[in-house]
């Protein structure tokens, strides 16, 4: 039987429901690995850094793609991509192509709501002044060195996404929220509502960014086993049990670090 979605919500009325609930938890643990593969792919227009925004060892999409953050469907176990597009942009440079290049790919692992985010990654909130994270190739924390380092913004610790600081606790509305000043389009505040629209942040541990600079060229006969987005699309390009096209990119990476700041391929 496939699940098409393992967050259904069920209302607690008494302390005896919570013995049943805990048992739908660990029933889909233990049954998640029958559970089908899902792939989510759209093509990125922007790909700042900012979302996804690949730092502190965790991929997260806080902005951005509201209605793919608010998927019921989008669920931990099911895998994101993004692709380079024919207008992609970097500080306003155009790095598109009709080829299908992978930005990343990441698993999710965790999914919250934008209030949850802020009190929970307080180092994904943006920092002023603190300090460049990569410097000549190498992170600044662990030392590691890591291949294409030019895709690591000098100024990248003030680029988190965590962006939207909720006036109380269970904030859901735009207006509940103060836009915390960053370094990206969305410090205007016209992204504000269309960001909180997508109620979710998605947490990623597992991930694979290789930036609009250098993207990843997939095979053919891996890209024929997939659907590869060809337009912008809201929720993103869905594929059932993209199997193959996974374990090539993990493949291709072999084993992402375990850098407190970044996942990325050491050299």
């Amino acid at each position: 039987m496939y699940l098409e979605s393992i967050h259904e919500k069920i209302v607690i009325n008494d302390d005896c429901s919570r013995s049943f609930i805990t048992f739908v938890r660990i029933y889909i643990k233990c049954n998640i690995k029958f559970m089908k593969t899902l792939l989510y792919s759209y093509i990125m227009r922007n790909d700042e850094g900012f979302a996804p925004n690949p730092y502190y060892g965790v991929l997260t999409l806080a902005t951005c793609k509201p209605q793919l953050r608010k998927n019921s469907n989008v669920v931990p176990g099911v895998w994101i991509a993004g692709w380079l597009g024919k207008n992609t942009e970097r500080d306003g440079k155009k790095y598109g192509s009709s080829e299908h290049k992978l930005i990343y790919l990441a698993r999710i692992t965790d999914k919250m709501s934008i209030a949850s985010y802020w009190e929970h990654y307080p180092q994904k909130r943006p920092k002023r002044n603190s300090g460049s994270i990569i410097s000549n190739g190498k992170c600044n924390k662990c030392g590691s060195r890591y291949i294409n380092a030019n895709r690591i913004r000098e100024n990248d610790v003030y680029y988190g996404d965590n962006i939207y600081q909720p006036k109380f606790k269970n904030a859901i509305k735009p207006e509940d929220f103060i836009l915390v000043s960053n370094s990206n389009y969305h410090n205007d505040g016209s992204s504000q509502e269309n960001d909180i629209k997508g109620q979710n942040v998605l947490i990623c541990e597992e991930f694979y960014y290789f930036s609009c600079e250098k993207p990843l060229i997939i095979p053919f006969n891996i890209l024929d086993k997939i659907r590869i987005p060809i337009s912008q699309s809201g929720t993103g390009w869905k594929t059932i049990e993209p199997i193959d096209f996974i374990s090539y990119v993990r493949d291709t990476v072999n084993i992402p670090s375990k850098c407190p700041i970044l996942y990325n391929k050491l050299i």
